[in-house]
């Protein structure tokens, strides 16, 4: 059986995953921040229904990518992107949240894992 209380990695190791980490938190960071967008047309509030937002391939936005869209009490609603053009993107509720309501205008960002490492 694996225990991870054996595993010792060398300092080199440890500093070399850290820069990795850096590297890959500033470049995905930038990509995240810039791309922005709200949403233009609701089929209905519900899961299944269509979401149409601004913007399409050239702000980053790809089939299949996760998206939240955020109310003003927070997370309102998980949407999948099912169509990317020029100037919008068709996307599909997966989820919603609590009772923060869904609107026109409310701003969509891509849904980003947050995690923390830590060193022993």
């Amino acid at each position: 059986m694996f225990k991870s209380e054996n595993v010792r990695f060398s300092s080199v190791a440890k500093r070399l995953a850290f820069v990795s980490i850096l590297t890959l938190t500033s470049v995905f960071g930038q990509a995240v921040e810039s791309t922005v967008s709200s949403i233009i047309a609701i089929e209905d509030v519900r899961e299944a229904s269509l979401v149409t937002i601004t913007g399409g391939y050239e702000n980053g936005f790809r089939d299949g990518m996760k998206l939240i869209a955020h109310g003003t009490n927070g997370m309102a609603a998980e949407l999948i992107v099912l169509d990317v053009n020029n100037n919008e993107t068709q996307t599909l509720i997966t989820e919603l949240f609590g009772q923060a309501p869904l609107n026109l205008g409310n701003p969509v960002t891509i849904k980003t894992i947050n995690f923390a490492v830590t060193w022993k």
